[in-house]
């Protein structure tokens, strides 16, 4: 029988000290300390997260914003540019007409006879000779039997004048119906005689 008593009391004594060994680790977990720790932990990690990911997105979003500078002064260097050269092309324009009407005016002025009727074509442009015949123009100066006409200056001369002028070679070449290249070569060839010159 004492050894049925030492069985229960020693069975009562486990069961004890497992009460108080779990309800001390319940009390210990449960505590007001231990769950601010552990709220404090996971507080800790999810700010480390958010700063990994919000570091990662402002870098992204600064690269793009980087990347939109460069796009944008670009674009502005390149509408800077295209009006740059819409400016000298329309400058370009003007004075090649201002220099067709003076060279119109001149010629008109070192021969104020040749002109026929109110302000008709040349004499020789259409091969027709004045009503008058030409020595009603010039008395005795036989008309000749086809029109006169000035010899063309070489294309190297036109294109150094033009050039000279202040044109583009693209409109030089659109202007004397060459290829561009050979312009480029007249104005390559000028700038070699000039720079060899000086």
């Amino acid at each position: 029988m004492t050894l049925a008593v030492i069985f229960a009391v020693a069975n009562l004594a486990l069961w004890a000290f497992s009460f108080i060994f779990f309800l001390a680790y319940i009390k210990r977990k449960t505590s007001k300390e231990n769950v601010l720790a552990e709220l404090q932990d996971e507080i800790d990690k999810m700010k480390a997260d958010i700063d990994f990911h919000t570091d990662r997105d402002s870098s992204l979003v600064e690269d793009r914003v980087k990347n939109l500078k460069t796009f944008l002064e670009d674009t502005d260097k390149r509408i800077n540019l295209l009006f740059r050269e819409t400016d000298r092309q329309r400058s370009q324009e003007r004075t090649y007409a201002a220099l067709g009407r003076q060279s119109s005016h001149t010629v008109r002025a070192a021969a104020p006879g040749l002109e026929t009727g109110s302000g008709g074509p040349f004499p020789g442009e259409t091969g027709q000779v004045p009503e008058d015949g030409p020595q009603g123009i010039f008395p005795g100066i036989v008309g000749a039997a086809e029109p006169i006409s000035p010899k063309p200056l070489p294309l190297a001369e036109q294109v150094a004048g033009l050039y000279r002028a202040g044109f583009s070679p693209k409109l030089i070449a659109d202007r004397l119906g060459v290829t561009q290249a050979e312009v480029d070569l007249a104005v390559a060839l000028l700038e070699s005689r000039g720079s060899s010159k000086a």
